[in-house]
């Protein structure tokens, strides 16, 4: 979306028009960002500062043959805030931890799905009480192998054509709960930084991830400044700046996670 750029409480009152785009751009040849000029900057906009839970949306009619990769996922989401990659976040304000809190299947509604149905797909588990209207909770959308590139899209724009994934809001009506919280990923893209899918959506879902927790409501934003949070306005978000850039995270067991790396204010690169 575009949006007219706020003066910042150390800028000038000049404005200027950038482009905040929230999803994850599909790429293979990625530049190593070094400098300063990719620093993010605080644009008083909320965060995610408490402990988060995790839910997964499995969607797709297909997924008999991936039960051990499910419960793989399971397990990256519930380590994934307590290894090296998520020290980072201390420079963002975030000390929290995640969890993983359950999973759903649900079946396809169709050849394609838009973000204009997702939350409300979401927002139907909310108000059956199958998932929790909890206003900690990150819910993961994850589009099956039977969804394939291009039949998701967002901001009439298209899955493994423009986004590797991307993170949003939505309001649900029927719970009176406001601001629910999602990102979406897929399976069947071979742009998102491995060829191995699984290893795909562990790359995409930790970018998008670690956007939702720094930057929660960018999808609300007509203005950089708030509801922006953490945002760079050239490169945009925490993880755009290192798109599809894989790493590693490591805890203090040894148990190593693949990643995708993210951007240090500190270290001034993708760590």
């Amino acid at each position: 979306m575009s949006l007219v750029a706020a003066a910042n409480s150390s800028a000038s009152s000049s404005v200027d028009t950038v482009t905040i785009d929230r999803r994850g751009v599909t790429s293979f040849s990625v530049a190593a960002p070094t400098g300063p000029s990719y620093m993010l900057n605080y644009y008083g906009g909320p965060l995610m500062t408490a402990p988060v839970n995790l839910y997964v949306i499995w969607y797709g009619n297909q997924w008999d043959s991936s039960l051990s990769q499910q419960l793989a996922f399971h397990t990256f989401l519930d380590n994934l805030s307590y290894g090296s990659w998520w020290q980072i976040m201390k420079q963002y304000k975030i000390t929290q931890k995640m969890r993983f809190a359950g999973a759903v299947t649900a079946p396809k509604t169709g050849t394609t799905i838009d973000e204009a149905e997702i939350g409300p797909l979401i927002g139907g588990f909310v108000s059956r009480k199958v998932l929790p209207a909890d206003p900690d909770a990150l819910y993961i959308f994850v589009a099956g192998k039977d969804t394939l590139p291009k039949q998701m899209t967002t901001q009439q724009q298209a899955y493994c054509q423009v986004f590797c994934g991307y993170h949003s809001d939505f309001s649900d009506a029927s719970t009176g709960y406001v601001n629910l919280k999602f990102t979406v990923q897929g399976l069947t893209c071979p742009y998102c930084g491995d060829a191995n899918p699984w290893i795909a959506l562990q790359m995409t879902s930790s970018h998008e991830i670690s956007e939702a927790v720094t930057d929660p409501y960018v999808n609300q934003a007509t203005v950089v400044g708030p509801p922006v949070a953490w945002y760079n306005e050239k490169y945009g978000e925490v993880a755009d700046i290192c798109n599809s850039m894989q790493g590693t995270s490591t805890n203090a067991s040894g148990y190593t996670l693949i990643v995708q790396k993210i951007w240090s204010n500190a270290a001034l690169a993708c760590v």
